[in-house]
């Protein structure tokens, strides 16, 4: 399995466990076994974005391919950061739109 493919697959898997966390509203509830599913989900959103990143640099590289790899998920991070607290807009209506 290359890379890329890895990546999407990491994408798909961690916003399906995010989309039933979601659906199901988990809570404190009694689903809240189902937590786990919102981590494992973050977790593997976070692999794609490195796997992601991976791919940006040429394979000659491997201490910059490390070092993008690293600093996309950080990226990402950072920028929902700042639309979360910077422009006051609704927490759903962020990460529907990212």
């Amino acid at each position: 399995m290359s890379t890329r493919t890895a990546a999407a697959v990491a994408g798909v898997v961690g916003g399906i466990a995010w989309l039933v966390c979601w659906a199901l509203d988990v809570g404190q509830g009694p689903l809240a076994p189902l937590n786990a599913a919102y981590w494992v989900g973050a977790a593997v959103l976070v692999a794609g974005c490195v796997l992601t990143g991976a791919t940006l640099v040429s394979r000659g590289a491997p201490a910059v391919r490390l070092i993008v790899a690293l600093c996309v998920p950080v990226l990402a991070w950072s920028l929902l950061g700042v639309l979360l607290t910077g422009t006051g807009a609704d927490p759903f209506v962020v990460d529907g739109a990212v």
